[in-house]
């Protein structure tokens, strides 16, 4: 088989992609459950990040090919869609994809590129969850109000100010550099079996 055939995405590469991807977000929606004590809430979607740092190490030794990146991303992005959430926010997590892609490939054998586009796309879903209760208060309100208690909401809401979500977003800076070292320790064979140092 020759290089161009090997860096082709295959079925095999389609479904563990797929799998682990729904493992990563299950993960990320676990965690988002310290999101309900409002002064957690900002911080949730980056502690997250720790866990769901092996997930993106081991799919990045998995499958370190062109496109692996985006379309992981993507098929997170419809299973929010499932789940409601808002188009924008998607739409903002979209053009993401494009950028952490952009970053993270050639990402065989680059262990930095690999944690590199980890810590961008935990700065920008760290963003996207923090954004609405900050810019639009109202909106953000009226779209949780059918699943959240009232007073819980409004917390949230007060608490988060632009330090908040700056101290959110630096914080989500260190758990992806947690969780990427933690994914590299955990998945060492992988790792030395792939060639990556």
């Amino acid at each position: 088989m020759n290089t161009t055939e090997n860096e082709k995405l295959t079925t095999r590469d389609l479904i563990t992609l797929a799998v682990f991807t729904v493992v990563f977000t299950l993960i990320t929606m676990v965690i988002n459950f310290i999101g309900a004590i409002p002064v957690l809430h900002p911080f949730a979607a980056g502690i997250g990040m720790i866990p769901c740092g092996i997930v993106w190490m081991y799919l990045r030794v998995k499958v370190p090919k062109k496109g692996s990146v985006f379309i992981q991303i993507i098929v997170m992005l419809l299973i929010f869609l499932l789940l409601g959430s808002n188009w924008w926010q998607l739409l903002i997590m979209a053009v993401a994809s494009v950028v952490v892609e952009w970053i993270t490939q050639p990402c065989e054998k680059d262990v930095k590129r690999m944690t590199l586009g980890y810590i961008v796309f935990g700065l920008f879903f760290t963003a996207v969850a923090n954004l609405p209760p900050l810019i639009a208060r109202d909106y953000y309100y009226a779209s949780c109000i059918t699943s959240m208690d009232p007073e819980l909401v409004n917390s949230i809401i007060e608490f988060m100010t632009v330090p908040v979500v700056i101290a959110s977003l630096i914080v989500s800076v260190f758990c992806c550099l947690l969780g990427a070292y933690l994914g590299r320790k955990m998945l060492k064979k992988h790792f030395e079996r792939a060639g990556i140092g």
